[in-house]
């Protein structure tokens, strides 16, 4: 296959990931209340904090006129793809052609962007060692578990995600007090998250058309990409 075909295939599968997650955003909140209480009915899980889950979220399953905000807060934050692109672009560049970065990304053969908690932004770019095979991951899965030990050739800063991931720390406050058991406020730190994914797949596709990683010896060149200490899947493949 080839890379142009791969990256396709990457891509379709990075909009499935998203479009999972905003399909899930959308199901109404008495409907999520309700297909909580029927799992609780049917002895799928027990309430470990000794509270009765009929009595605090009954009401909530019934009642359709719920709005739900976080639904609301992305329709009022559009983000516009084509300045995100441009955006993480420029983050791109400025992370990995630095002279010194620039040197570890020629030798490596492969490279992983791992970012951390929402609201720190930030993110490091490992590299991998150049004579290693290494495997195109469209369903995220753990990948040290298909390296040796000492995969790693080094480490630099990794784009700043503040200009594609929405301030939605109130509403995340708000959700995980007012609707603990939905786990809303992650569902919308996942939302931004993934959308970013996209915007980042796009970014390297650009790049990659204009020969900005020309100097890239190693091909298939893999770039990974996985919140810390989760799965990882590929990004794109150079």
């Amino acid at each position: 296959m080839n890379k142009d075909s791969l990256n396709e295939i990457l891509y379709e599968q990075l909009e499935k990931q998203f479009y999972e997650i905003r399909d899930r955003m959308a199901v109404p909140l008495f409907k999520r209340y309700a297909d909580y209480l029927d799992m609780y009915r049917r002895g799928e899980f027990v309430d470990l904090g000794g509270g009765n889950i009929e009595e605090e979220i009954g009401d909530k399953a019934a009642d359709i006129t719920a709005v739900n905000p976080y639904m609301h807060f992305i329709d009022t934050h559009p983000l516009d793809e084509q300045t995100c692109v441009a955006y993480l672009k420029k983050e791109l560049r400025s992370c990995l052609f630095d002279p010194e970065v620039k040197e570890q990304m020629i030798q490596s053969g492969a490279m992983e962007i791992g970012y951390d908690w929402y609201f720190h932004y930030d993110s490091g770019i490992n590299f991998f060692k150049q004579e290693l095979t290494f495997p195109i991951i469209a369903e995220p899965r753990y990948l040290y578990r298909e390296l040796p030990p000492g995969h790693y050739t080094g480490f630099a800063k990794g784009p700043d995600f503040s200009g594609v991931w929405p301030d939605c720390a109130t509403l995340v406050d708000e959700a995980d007090e007012e609707h603990a058991v939905l786990q809303l406020g992650y569902e919308l730190m996942n939302y931004y998250q993934y959308q970013s994914r996209l915007f980042l797949h796009k970014a390297l596709k650009e790049m990659d058309v204009f020969g900005e990683f020309s100097m890239i010896k190693k091909h298939p060149f893999p770039i990974y990409i996985a919140e810390h200490d989760c799965e990882e899947m590929t990004l794109y493949v150079l």
